[in-house]
């Protein structure tokens, strides 16, 4: 899963860089969820891939955080104008 998750998240990092970010948010987040029950199942039941997970979650937030940041500066922007 932890594998899966890296994978689900680069697509979503992929997606933003050459769709629109809208698309690439869902895909992210799906990489993360899948990221943290990836941790949690190793956490639990012992075994590798704790970083490759922690990567997918990374990975799969940062869409979320580009489009926060771009939304963030069109409203402060849009709200000075």
């Amino acid at each position: 899963m932890a594998i899966a998750s890296l994978a689900i998240s680069f697509a979503a990092y992929l997606l933003s860089r050459y769709t629109n970010i809208l698309v690439a948010v869902p895909v992210g987040a799906a990489g993360a969820v899948v990221g943290h029950i990836a941790r949690r199942q190793i956490r639990r039941a012992g075994g590798r891939g704790r970083f490759v997970a922690l990567a997918g979650i990374v990975v799969g937030w940062i869409p979320a955080v580009v489009l926060l940041v771009v939304l963030g500066l069109y409203v402060s922007v849009r709200g000075n104008g």
